[in-house]
């Protein structure tokens, strides 16, 4: 069994990757209402809707894993105690 402490500290990473993500995706979706209040050509805005689309998905996924070490972790510490 791993010490309640150190399985808090190794969903730090996955904490900060999966908040820098939303804050790029954050960005990546006011980009793209830039460009389409700016009426931006086409070929530009399916760009960038598929980079949004592709950081959602990795977005999504981190979320995913982070949740499930969540889960694990709190599985884990009613199980110490």
């Amino acid at each position: 069994m791993v010490p309640k402490g150190m399985a808090k500290a190794s969903s730090i990473p996955a904490e900060k990757k999966l908040a820098a993500s939303k804050a790029r995706l954050k960005i990546m979706l006011q980009d793209l209402n830039r460009m389409c209040d700016e009426s931006e050509k086409e070929v530009v805005i399916q760009g960038q809707l598929s980079l949004v689309e592709k950081l959602f998905e990795e977005t999504d996924a981190l979320q995913s894993a982070f949740e499930e070490g969540l889960e694990a972790e709190a599985q884990e510490a009613s199980m110490i105690e």
